[in-house]
């Protein structure tokens, strides 16, 4: 099976996201999420989607819920985030 990871975020101001987002690549790699994709909203930069690919279902539920990436939610002002893990078929 094969496993991809969609992120849907909301965050204060892009720039500042995006570099939090690229200095944690490290951490996400580890939990086993490969960034595939990221988009913003063309008329609202502050929605933005990332997709990963998902090399361990365990390992990214744990870092979701990990105090790691919550320092990187805080320091990328992300007011929301919702996951959602898809299989392909």
């Amino acid at each position: 099976m094969a496993y991809q990871m969609i992120w849907s975020l909301k965050v204060a101001d892009f720039g500042a996201w995006h570099d939090s987002f690229k200095a944690d690549q490290e951490s996400r790699e580890a939990a086993g999420l490969g960034t595939l994709q990221v988009w913003r909203g063309a008329d609202a930069p502050g929605e933005v989607w990332v997709l990963f690919r998902v090399s361990d279902k365990a390992k990214a539920a744990a870092f979701l819920d990990s105090g790691e990436l919550s320092v990187h939610r805080k320091q990328g002002g992300v007011s929301s985030l919702t996951a959602t893990l898809l299989e392909t078929v």
